[in-house]
């Protein structure tokens, strides 16, 4: 079955293809409770603001890049990447996909969070190019934990 994916993949999108191993999973024991902490939220939703541009869904490779989302920004101004000619996304509460607004009350936030695109089939470039840029974003705003919303 995997090989049967994986020549499809190659096929269809790119010829080099081949999955990502982890050999282990990362993880750190937070240092504090998350009460102390200085939360950033990072999202896979691929929502934008209205003035940031939407994510290149045109390329087979997916679209690596992230969004910047201010503490203070307006959040009504999210604009989802889905197709919202088939969907409605006035009707759905962005808080299962990019919940800043629940954890105002809960945590000290981060003056920055992040969406990303959930659809990047060739993971190389985010592993390589955005994560050490965003872990490094992280870093300068002091974060203490990153809580991530997979959409």
């Amino acid at each position: 079955m995997i090989e049967q994916l994986r020549a499809q993949i190659r096929a269809n999108y790119r010829p080099d293809f081949d999955f990502t191993i982890v050999d282990g999973v990362p993880f750190a024991v937070p240092s504090k409770p998350a009460a102390e902490s200085r939360i950033a939220l990072i999202s896979t939703a691929g929502l934008h603001l209205d003035t940031q541009p939407p994510f290149d869904r045109t390329t087979p490779e997916g679209d690596p890049s992230y969004r910047r989302i201010h503490l203070d920004d307006d959040l009504t101004r999210l604009r989802p990447w889905w197709d919202t000619d088939h969907h409605q996304p006035a009707s759905q509460d962005l808080n299962t996909a990019f919940p800043l607004s629940l954890l105002r009350d809960l945590c000290d936030l981060a003056p920055t969070h992040y969406t990303l695109s959930g659809s990047i089939p060739d993971p190389r470039p985010l592993l390589t190019q955005t994560a050490p840029a965003l872990a490094q974003e992280l870093r300068a705003d002091a974060v203490d934990a990153a809580l991530i919303a997979p959409s």
